[in-house]
């Protein structure tokens, strides 16, 4: 879920649906494949530039199998993408050091296109990004190779004063053999410049193979607040932005064996990772962790913090691992034991409702998944497993530890897994909570997952009257079951234009929530139902005033 979405989602709670809403809507059956044709002008600085790759990617991520639809622009700057199927996608320039001016992505844009439609005019127009270069040095000058540089937008720091969520870097760069970084392609605008760790700001899952420091901002202080900020503006380039680092921070290890759980012999050749547990979620460390002959293992290079290790799931594994949790303080740990044992399992049957033989026929390129939370685990911390559907609708997971346990269903092939969903599950004929208890080393056979195959459409644009969305503004979208709690059903993006457009719906009666937020814009917020049928398109259009004035939920 992205931040913007979150930010809907918060507002949501807080403010009534005080907006003026005209919606129409009208359906038409769902037949035709017509494609749709998407054509744009690229210009640096007002001149056509040529050879430039503009580049649409499905929003839901989709096949990673599937190559991406691209065109790229002539002598006059123009491109033009054909018999592109409709759906949402991301548009990207594919333009190594020069950024967007008119957008507030620095990249890329979302469109959504519908069948049969030509979309003119969706330009770009670009400028060359600023350039950060400097060098990274340790405690006594000796140049530091392969060392990620971090780059962060100076009012993210005054934005999360208040708030327990990690910063995020808005751009980061590696150092060569000389320890000199070179950040290019960044957007105008005010940063901060550091390397090394820290508690406050999110840099990605980290390999603990390397020296690690703590996390040192230009020129050279640990308080983010005494950070120069560095002015990036249209082809700059800031120079000597250096950076020396302290010493290396300390690191441990920690040793333990795998063994039986029941026989208590040691096990050979377990693999298993390791999460580094900050506050309350898991930061996952890349590190793979395998017992050797004699069930020995070794994990080094742990800094201080409290560590998970969890059992790395493998195919038509039958075991599982008991959690083991672990603090390294200022020495190194010996003796943790890791002991694997039968771990439970959830057999049973999918059930398509209404049932249809195409339906039936692709749920062979479906797997089923289950992922237990562990009780009490910070984070949501948990386990899972996965199992192929048979022809028959038949499925295993096995290996899963004790919790409460979530089923889901993803494709294996097809970019919408939205297509599929599970309307309910049984036990014994009895309905069972979308989270169920499974118990240490249970077996659970004869569960009945009911599962529909959505071929409704819903499209349809948002409208502004008293006003226009400013460029800093934002819609979000999305869909719930009236009456369903802790569902999820995937955001829907709705692009600049105010189009949008959720394929692969189950028929029925639904939520429709938008909310429209931004700087110095009072929230407003939209829901309405909709009602969709099988194979049709429903088309729906929603005008939000900007004079009518929000007011607080009672």
């Amino acid at each position: 879920m992205t931040p913007i979405v979150r930010l809907g989602l918060l507002i949501l709670a807080s403010f009534a649906a005080a907006v003026c809403v005209c919606a129409q809507t009208q359906t038409r059956t769902n037949t035709q494949a017509e494609t749709a044709t998407v054509t744009g002008k690229v210009t640096i600085k007002g001149k056509p530039a040529t050879g430039i790759v503009v580049m649409l990617r499905r929003y839901d991520g989709g096949n990673p199998l599937e190559n991406s639809v691209r065109g790229t622009t002539d002598q006059a700057g123009v491109y033009r993408i054909a018999d592109i199927p409709p759906s949402s996608y991301q548009l990207a320039v594919i333009s190594p050091g020069y950024v967007i001016t008119d957008s507030a992505e620095i990249r890329t844009r979302s469109l959504v296109l519908s069948a049969g439609e030509t979309v003119t005019d969706i330009n770009f127009s670009l400028v060359r990004g600023g350039v950060i270069t400097g060098k990274v040095t340790d405690s006594e000058g000796h140049a530091l190779v392969e060392q990620q540089v971090f780059i962060y937008r100076a009012e993210s720091f005054n934005q999360n004063q208040n708030q327990r969520n990690p910063i995020y870097q808005a751009g980061s760069g590696t150092t060569d053999d000389r320890g000199i970084y070179r950040i290019f392609g960044i957007a105008a605008g005010q940063y901060k410049v550091a390397a090394g760790r820290s508690e406050d700001t999110y840099q990605g899952p980290q390999a603990l193979t390397r020296a690690m420091y703590q996390q040192v901002f230009y020129p050279n202080v640990n308080d983010q607040s005494k950070a120069t900020v560095i002015e990036v503006s249209e082809g700059s380039e800031a120079t000597g932005i250096d950076i020396s680092l302290g010493p290396a921070m300390q690191t441990f290890t920690a040793s333990g064996r795998t063994v039986d759980g029941e026989k208590i012999i040691p096990l050979p050749n377990i693999r298993f990772g390791v999460q580094r547990i900050r506050g309350d979620r898991p930061e996952y460390v890349n590190m793979v962790i395998t017992s050797n002959t004699q069930g020995d293992f070794l994990i080094e290079n742990l800094l201080p913090g409290k560590y998970r290790v969890f059992m790395f799931p493998e195919p038509n594994n039958i075991m599982r691992a008991d959690a083991v949790d672990f603090e390294v303080v200022d020495h190194d740990l010996t003796g943790l034991t890791v002991r694997i044992s039968k771990g439970a399992s959830i057999s049973g049957v999918i059930v398509v409702e209404p049932e249809e033989r195409t339906s039936l026929s692709k749920i062979t390129n479906l797997n089923i998944g289950a992922y237990v939370s562990a009780p009490g685990a910070p984070g949501g911390i948990g386990q899972g497993g996965s199992s192929t559907v048979g022809p028959d609708g038949t499925f295993t997971i096995s290996g899963l530890p004790a919790g409460m346990a979530n089923i889901s269903l993803y494709s294996r092939t097809a970019p919408n897994t939205q297509a599929w969903m599970v309307t309910r599950i049984e036990r014994d004929g009895v309905v069972q909570p979308r989270a169920f208890e499974i118990k240490d080393g249970e077996q659970i056979v004869g569960l009945r997952v009911i599962v529909a195959h959505g071929t409704a459409t819903l499209r349809g644009v948002v409208s502004f009257t008293n006003g226009e969305l400013p460029p800093a503004g934002r819609i979000g979208l999305r869909l719930s079951k009236p009456g369903e709690q802790n569902q999820f059903m995937r955001p829907t993006q709705v692009d600049a234009r105010g189009h949008f457009i959720s394929e692969g719906l189950i028929p029925g009666t639904y939520d429709l929530i938008v909310s429209v937020v931004g700087p110095n814009l009072k929230p407003r917020i939209v829901k309405q139902q909709v009602t969709l049928t099988d194979n049709t398109i429903t088309d729906v259009t929603v005008t939000v005033d900007f004079s009518s004035q929000p007011t607080p939920q009672p």
